[in-house]
């Protein structure tokens, strides 16, 4: 579960996460190379100290109405938007944390125009799950395990990472569809522990100007990952954002 308290003061987004694996969250442990991936090793809480470990967050831009009454109410809003798709849902997470920082003076509107300007002027050729990040399958040789004979092959899912200003970063990886023969880009917001402050029994992430770039890119790379992804931000913010949608 999410806590989230505003610093006016300071002009502060203040994000809890529980200490647990579970849901959207994980603890992870940085591989050796310093770029760490959705296949880093999970650890618990009771390990963390003396090494270096990050959140991994599995974040989203929407909810379904289902899911709001136990959500945190300032990380979603109350504005129901028809996706391309038929669905319906309620900006929340990345909008949420988007619309709390224009608020409380983190994120101006011309920042927010640029963002959308660049949205929309994403094409085709820049999508990555139509380009840069396809899978491959290497054929590789035959095993026989007793009278079971298989023809072994190596199927190869890339990944990206985007590196923002205040040490936090974006992943991209190519999933397969657990009811299709399909692959899907997941997107992750990887948050280090040097941007974490541990509390009692949760850590606390903070947006401010200083790591307002956070939330701008994972908005930019989802529009990037599919063209789904990018209608459906298109939507959003065209409910969310009308005055500036005009300009």
């Amino acid at each position: 579960m999410l806590r989230v308290s505003i610093d006016k003061n300071n002009k502060e987004i203040k994000i809890g996460f529980e200490l647990k694996n579970k849901g959207k969250f994980r603890l992870k442990k940085f591989e050796l190379s310093g770029i760490s991936s959705t296949y880093s090793p999970i650890i618990k809480k009771d390990d963390i100290s003396g090494q270096d470990y990050y959140i991994e967050w599995q974040i989203s831009y929407y909810i379904k109405l289902e899911d709001t009454k136990d959500y945190p109410r300032r990380l979603w809003i109350n504005k129901e938007v028809e996706l391309p798709q038929g669905k319906r849902v309620y900006p929340a997470e990345l909008f949420g944390i988007l619309c709390l920082a224009v608020k409380n003076g983190i994120i101006d509107k011309g920042e927010v125009k640029k963002l959308i300007r660049w949205i929309a002027s994403v094409k085709e050729e820049n999508l990555l799950d139509k380009t840069y990040l396809k899978h491959t399958i290497h054929q590789k040789c035959a095993i026989q395990i007793m009278d079971l004979r298989f023809e072994t092959a190596v199927l190869e899912l890339p990944y990206c990472v985007l590196k923002n200003d205040d040490g936090t970063w974006i992943e991209i990886i190519m999933q397969k569809q657990q009811y299709a023969y399909s692959f899907q880009p997941m997107v992750y917001l990887c948050l280090p522990h040097t941007s974490l402050k541990v509390k009692c029994d949760y850590m606390q992430w903070i947006v401010n100007k200083q790591s307002r770039s956070s939330i701008i890119n994972t908005l930019k790379v989802f529009s990037i990952t599919s063209k789904r992804h990018r209608e459906d931000l298109c939507k959003i913010m065209e409910v969310l954002f009308p005055n500036i949608m005009k300009y």
